[in-house]
């Protein structure tokens, strides 16, 4: 063997040695290193096995040395290389399509001397495989292999327990990094947003990964055109966070989100309901709603606050729904209306009632409006009536409008408070 003969095969050697470990290079081509090499044309090599080698040669072992008509593929340059058809391209994970599409991936195989198919291939250093006696059956397991998660792609024990699907990882990100941040409501909020327009459009089991910017843009779009635009902006806002938590973690490298653009929604500010509504709506209570409709229309109390209402007397405490979750609670008292005081038995006793069930029950009394609209409403009428703003502004809990002087040293005494609530007259001003 010459020098240049030489060369070629421990070219040769280092491929498979790359390929295939150093151990089956070592074992399963050692008779290549023993036997003579002659070289016919640019792309075919022979070999010659010596009379006296100790170990038999295996049956045309190697790659490089398969039948092309065994397995269906093409002679020539092809020999010893796994070539995929556009539809097993696609069959592929997203992210490693364009591996064998612009990079050319290099993918090997071998018969063993036991008959069984084996194919390798390398990509960002983590080894994929498939093997079968059936080359057909060893190809479909290689490519089955293919979607296997990288354990290689994470950098640390602590983030290698991260689970990669969207239904999986959506809901880690609201538990980790929404829950112990925002109310239990917005909680609520955050996870059936997540479960009806995250989860179920782009489907439990699909990798965080593969997700891409169109189907981020597609289901806002879809938002819109059914006319939900503020739902729209809700799923926007809670795609942004959790890819952008992904690429936090390592688990992505950008954001899908980068690319989506939907235009600013604008929101509706509450509306005032008139005397004459107010009038049918304050009539005698007839269900466990509507003694909370007449909690919210003589309190002005937001209706997440409803659950906290402690009753003592002419007063009702309730604590605070406008802060901070991480914040020392604040609460305020409210002066009981003298057309509230006679149903505080009734009013204990459907505290717990679930507001979206005391929402429905209202739209269907009042068209056009909205539960919340009841804040709105006693605020309008309460400034009409001549309360104090800065009073009204306590009772409501209007942050924004508050100053030092209100919100620490001033102390209204009860009777102040019982004199201002009743100003506030829905039957007598119709």
């Amino acid at each position: 063997m010459n020098s240049q003969q030489r060369q070629l095969l421990e070219s040769a050697i280092q491929l498979l040695h790359r390929v295939i470990g150093l151990d089956d290079a070592i074992n399963d081509f050692a008779v290549i290193q023993r036997g003579k090499f002659r070289i016919e044309g640019e792309h075919r090599a022979e070999r010659a096995f010596p009379t006296d080698a100790k170990t038999p040669p295996p049956e045309r072992a190697g790659a490089d040395f398969l039948d092309e008509g065994e397995t269906g593929l093409s002679p020539g340059r092809n020999r010893g290389i796994v070539n995929f058809t556009e539809k097993e391209i696609l069959s592929m994970p997203k992210g490693k399509r364009n591996y064998f599409r612009v990079h050319g991936i290099r993918v090997h195989y071998r018969k063993k001397p036991n008959g069984v198919y084996e194919i390798r291939c390398t990509i960002d250093k983590i080894p994929y495989y498939g093997a079968a006696k059936d080359f057909k059956i060893a190809k479909a397991r290689f490519l089955e292999d293919l979607k296997r998660e990288i354990p290689l792609q994470r950098s640390s024990s602590a983030t290698s327990a991260l689970p990669l699907d969207v239904a999986a990882y959506s809901q880690h990100f609201l538990e980790v990094f929404k829950k112990p941040n925002v109310g239990a409501e917005t909680f609520k909020n955050y996870e059936s947003v997540n479960r009806i327009h995250i989860i179920g459009k782009l489907g439990a089991d699909t990798l965080i990964r593969d997700v891409t910017a169109s189907d981020c843009q597609t289901i806002l779009r879809d938002l819109r055109a059914e006319g939900k635009k503020r739902t729209a902006e809700e799923v926007r806002n809670l795609l942004m966070w959790i890819f952008d938590a992904a690429v936090s973690d390592k688990l992505i490298t950008s954001s899908p989100m980068q690319s989506v653009k939907i235009p600013k929604h604008r929101r509706t500010v509450g509306k005032c309901i008139p005397l004459a509504l107010m009038q049918e709506l304050l009539a005698a209570p007839t269900c466990r709603y509507d003694y909370l409709i007449w909690l919210v229309a003589y309190t002005g109390m937001r209706p997440v606050e409803i659950k906290s209402a402690v009753f003592e007397g002419e007063f009702v405490t309730i604590k605070n729904g406008k802060t901070d979750v991480n914040d020392e609670p604040t609460f305020r008292r409210i002066p009981l209306h003298s057309a509230l005081r006679p149903h505080v038995a009734e009013l204990k006793r459907w505290l717990h009632v679930n507001t979206d069930e005391v929402s429905r029950h209202f739209r269907k009394k009042v068209k056009g409006y909205r539960f919340y609209d009841l804040r709105h409403t006693f605020t309008t009428y309460m400034q009409e009536s001549g309360a104090d703003k800065r009073w009204i502004d306590y009772v409501t809990n209007h942050v924004a409008a508050q100053n030092v002087t209100d919100s620490v040293y001033t102390h209204w005494t009860d009777k102040f408070h019982l004199s201002q609530i009743e100003k506030l007259e829905y039957q007598s001003q119709i």
